[in-house]
């Protein structure tokens, strides 16, 4: 179309998609620009009319795609000549009063009122026409002139306020555009243009507004405090012009929370009658300027006296502190007992936004006692109608954390468990894991995690509250568990020492000096046994240096112990004790070879038990010294059986810490363990998981035998765990309740006893069984019922006799163990057992890994060892065979399978007839057996596993490889002719050995 722009444009400017609005903005701009002038200025002017209108409309990206495309259109205008420009373009008067005349709120029929929506429309459409004066490069040309501010800003200053005053749903939006205009203008103003912007709020009552607040803050914040001050306003404002003053806190208050304010003496003003689920924007510059110390010094103001003399008064005031503002305008204001639903809401929102950008020394303050009272409350039901809001606060207190740990975690917890409104039990009463995740936070660094220990440890001596206490120990142990892979460090030991572990062994070992003892809470056993856990958990975690965490420990409780008292006082025994295992300890110190760190490290823990109490240590101390003596007077290397021995003795008690640390002693010792060593930890593997094997485990094989010899000799060697249980349980159990019998019959028997010598009765009147023979009692009533009857006396004394008798028969009684108690007793037992075996396949695992980086070169050296893993093999399968435990049976498969099966033993001819006897052993004793045990596929498995492992080592140590080949197929042929006899083994056993057959065929 010639001479004019294409009309598609303008639809396609309204359009939703913004690529549309920007492509038909574009397209305008080049259509319009390319009319000559002043030719076309009716088509312009047909433009700016029609982008104008284009503002008021009520689609959706109207104003957006109309209000871009104006900005362009009045920035080619005013660049031209004032003849060519079109008249509504000359200047931005003339523009100003296009807007007024085309966005007329004032119908020119005073008695038709516009509509709300078109009223809405054409206020909105102002704001936007406004708006499009402030986007560059138009802003620059039109506001700046010469780095100063142009006149024009003031009307259109002016323009915005009048709008604003209009209704009250625009005020806030008019009076953005004016904030975000003054900032803008901020570098290039001065004290008057300060002035200018005051009055303007001063005359239009905008003073005394959220958004007369954040205008006053903006000002102050660029360093205008003193222009501020030599301001006179008419209407009420603020002190000194200074709403950051002290004196101005209570109109803050008041101001910030919307409600009604006395601008003068005749006028109440209410700022917003209407509630919006939305902070203003005062609070995103308020808060960080509050963040801040002090901004100025205490401000000065000349004040006249009464008598209207000049003299003058100096008067200091004090600027508002972060505290004391969310005390008195947020806790006592947002979250007050009066306050609704709504006020809360918006609290909470102030909370999310401080919470992210307040200082760390500030963090404290926003954790108050009403806000925190109005969380807790929130979120303990989800019916409550701020329950979503207030799990959001909780989720942002663990985001914000997560994203600044450095500075806002251990304030944050601090706050929350240990503050002024703080609770340990906030995540119980908030029904979350907020303090959980928290100090679970990842990544933390070693700085972070001192400070965490350094905030819980430094409750211990402050707190008196056993809950309290308990609570603190625990949490340090979970803190630990959670960033003990991030403790590294040379001096790690030293740091760890003095933030976690000094502070505990004082507690755990030490009475509190400051405390009378009847004062004092018994936390000691609590706090040594969460000792022992952190010992558990550290024993993964190097501690920089050769020694172990238990020698450190040690060392620190040794050096405390001068300073002061133990809390189990050693007798001068103990102490004896005690000062051989330190002489021992310190002899070890200086050598650098691992099975001295090893027992080091043994000896130390021991030490420990000995501190807390435990008698079991003083002969473990003992003996390891006695050990030690014995090693370094003799000239030849001496067995480690004693010390595998104490290892076993800690390794079945159920302690964690003693667990681990004795695996961490055996791996350290295992260059020296020999099969003596190993056949004590394969004995145990071929005990039964019954009351009988815990006998025979931890009370004396001799003891064992006695119990059980004759169930021995009819059980077979191959026989099944399950067979075990049912059968030896339900014998056991048999004899157990005969025994019960027997006592409760002897109890019985004495108490007739003891009735009839009390009642004066032949000792004849009660049976072997203890029962009354009733005839003869009435044969004796008979002959003696012409005797006189007792007395009162005699009567009283019966009486108590009688009393104690039944005493003592109730106090039997109580001793004869019921069959609750023997299943428990039963059940005790047998779990002991299957944990103790499992400690030996973890001991047995670490041996096999310690034989696989064994140099296969030096196989003079090494082959005794290599060789020693073929010998686990057959007390694994009847461990397997016997087991009831399914996670025994599979960590012995994995050991097996993965390890064992694949270590590669050297062998020689003198080798293969054990090997045969072993492969024999397999097929004969364990293959064939009748009863296979509970977990056959796993036993079965492992048989054919097993065997096809020896016959590899049977070949390898013939030199006549046909030869073994026709050996190990007779074996095989022969297991086959007895599996023909319906031997229950499977299939597989045979598919195995010929699929290995068949690769051995292939390699050849």
């Amino acid at each position: 179309m010639t001479g004019k722009v294409n009309r598609d444009h303008f639809y396609k400017l309204a359009s939703d998609l913004p690529e549309e609005r920007l492509q038909a903005a574009v397209s305008l701009i080049k259509e319009l620009s390319s009319l000559p002038l002043p030719a076309s200025k009716d088509e312009w002017s047909y433009v700016v009319n029609r982008l104008i209108k284009g503002l008021s409309s009520d689609r959706n990206g109207a104003r957006l795609g109309f209000s871009l495309c104006l900005t362009e259109v009045v920035d080619l205008a005013i660049k031209m000549d004032d003849d060519k420009a079109p008249e509504e373009l000359k200047s931005m008067d003339s523009f100003l009063h296009l807007l007024s005349k085309t966005f007329s709120i004032d119908p020119q029929d005073e008695k038709k009122k516009r509509k709300g929506k078109e009223e809405r429309g054409l206020m909105f459409g102002k704001l936007f026409a406004l708006q499009a004066l402030l986007n560059e490069p138009l802003f620059s040309d039109i506001f700046i002139k010469d780095g100063k501010i142009t006149k024009f800003t003031t009307k259109f200053i002016d323009e915005l306020v009048n709008l604003a005053s209009r209704k009250n749903w625009i005020k806030q939006p008019c009076l953005f555009t004016l904030y975000q205009t003054i900032e803008r203008l901020l570098p290039y103003s001065d004290d008057s243009f300060v002035k200018t912007v005051v009055t303007v709020l001063d005359v239009n009552k905008y003073t005394l507004t959220n958004e007369g607040l954040a205008i006053y803050l903006l000002f102050i914040s660029k360093g205008y405090s003193s222009a501020l001050l030599s301001i006179n306003v008419t209407n009420k404002g603020w002190k000194y012009n200074n709403p950051l003053l002290k004196g101005n806190l209570s109109l803050v208050s008041e101001v910030v929370r919307e409600s009604a304010v006395v601008v003068d003496d005749n006028e109440t003003k209410t700022n917003n009658a209407n509630w919006h689920p939305k902070l203003h924007f005062v609070w995103d510059i308020l808060l960080p300027i509050l963040y801040n110390d002090p901004r100025e010094e205490p401000l000065k103001k000349k004040k006249k006296h009464n008598n209207g003399s000049s003299k003058s008064k100096s008067e200091a005031v004090g600027a508002i502190e972060f505290p004391e503002f969310w005390k008195a305008i947020v806790d006592e204001t947002y979250f007050s007992d009066k306050a609704s639903s709504e006020r809360k809401f918006l609290g909470l929102l102030i909370f999310l936004k401080a919470l992210p950008t307040v200082p760390s020394k500030w963090i404290a303050c926003c954790f108050s006692q009403n806000l925190m009272r109005c969380l807790i409350n929130q979120c303990s039901d989800s019916e409550r109608h701020l329950h979503k809001i207030a799990e959001k606060c909780l989720i942002s207190i663990v985001k914000t954390c997560e994203a600044d740990p450095g500075h806002k975690l251990v304030p944050v917890v601090g706050a929350l468990l240990f503050g002024t409104n703080g609770s340990i039990n906030f995540d119980r009463l908030t029904k979350s894991k907020t303090v959980a995740k928290l100090i679970a936070t990842k990544g933390l660094e070693d700085d972070s995690i001192g400070k965490l220990f350094a905030l819980f440890t430094s409750e211990l001596n402050s707190q008196k509250n056993e809950a309290v206490l308990h609570f603190i120990l625990d949490t340090l142990l979970h803190i630990l568990r959670s960033h003990k892979l991030n403790l590294k460090g040379e001096h790690i030991s030293t740091w760890l020492m003095s933030v976690l572990l000094l502070p505990l062994v004082k507690l755990g070992f030490f009475h509190a000096t400051e405390t009378s003892p009847e004062d004092k809470i018994n936390v000691s056993e609590i706090a040594r046994e969460r000792i022992y856990s952190i010992l558990s958990e550290l024993s993964s975690v190097p501690t920089g240096d050769a020694h172990s965490w238990q020698f450190h420990i040690l060392n620190e409780l040794t050096t405390v112990e001068n300073e002061l008292t133990l809390t189990n006082a050693l007798d001068e025994d103990l102490t004896t004790v005690k000062d051989t295992g330190l002489s021992v300890i310190h002899s070890l110190s200086v050598k650098n070879d691992k099975s001295s760190r090893g027992i080091e490290s043994l000896l130390a823990m021991c030490l420990l038990q000995l501190y807390s109490g435990e008698a079991d240590s003083v002969a473990t101390i003992k003996e390891i010294c006695d050990y030690l003596t014995e090693e370094k007077s003799s000239k030849n290397s001496i067995s480690l059986v004693g010390i595998t021995e104490i290892l076993l003795g800690l390794l079945a008690q159920k302690k964690t810490v003693l667990t681990k640390t004795s695996l961490l002693v055996w791996e350290q010792l295992i260059e020296d363990v020999g099969s003596d060593e190993l056949n004590l930890i394969l004995d145990v593997l071929s005990a039964r998981e019954n009351k009988e094997g815990f006998s025979y485990l931890f009370e004396g094989a001799e003891e064992y035998e006695k119990v059980s010899g004759d169930e021995n000799e009819v059980a077979p060697e191959e026989e099944s765990a399950s067979s075990d249980t049912s059968d030896s349980s339900s014998d056991s159990d048999d004899e157990s309740e005969e025994a019960d019998n027997k006592d409760v019959t002897n109890i019985d028997r004495q108490t007739a006893c003891a009735l009839a010598k009390a009642l004066k009765l032949p000792e004849n009147v009660v049976n072997e069984d203890g029962e009354v023979k009733f005839n003869e009692i009435d044969d004796l009533e008979d002959e003696s019922s012409d005797d006189e009857s007792m007395d009162d006396e005699a009567m009283m004394a019966l009486d108590g006799q009688l009393a104690d008798i039944f005493k003592r028969r109730k106090d039997a009684l109580s001793h004869v163990p019921t069959g609750n108690m023997r299943k428990i007793e039963v059940r005790d037992s047998r779990e002991s057992v299957i944990n103790f075996k499992q400690r030996m396949i973890d001991m047995l695992t670490i041996y096999v890994k310690y034989v696989e980086k064994l140099d296969l070169e030096d196989k003079d050296v090494m082959k005794e060892k290599l060789q020693t893993v073929s010998t686990f093999v057959e007390p694994m399968l009847k461990c397997v065979q016997r087991t009831l435990d399914r996670p025994l049976a599979d960590k012995i498969f994995k050991l097996l399978k993965a390890k064992i099966f694949k270590v590669k033993i050297p062998v020689s001819a003198e080798d293969g007839e054990r090997f045969v006897e072993s492969l024999q052993r397999i097929h004969g004793t364990y293959l064939l057996a009748e009863k296979s045990g509970q977990y056959q596929a796993i036993y079965y498995s492992l048989c054919s596993s097993a065997s096809i492992f020896f016959c590899k080592l049977l070949i390898e140590s013939r030199d006549n490889k046909d030869a073994a080949h026709n050996e190990v197929i007779d074996i095989y042929a022969e297991t086959t002719k007895k599996w023909m006899d319906k031997k229950k083994f499977p299939t597989s056993v045979f598919f195995d050995f010929y699929n290995w057959l068949s690769s051995k065929r292939q390699q050849q």
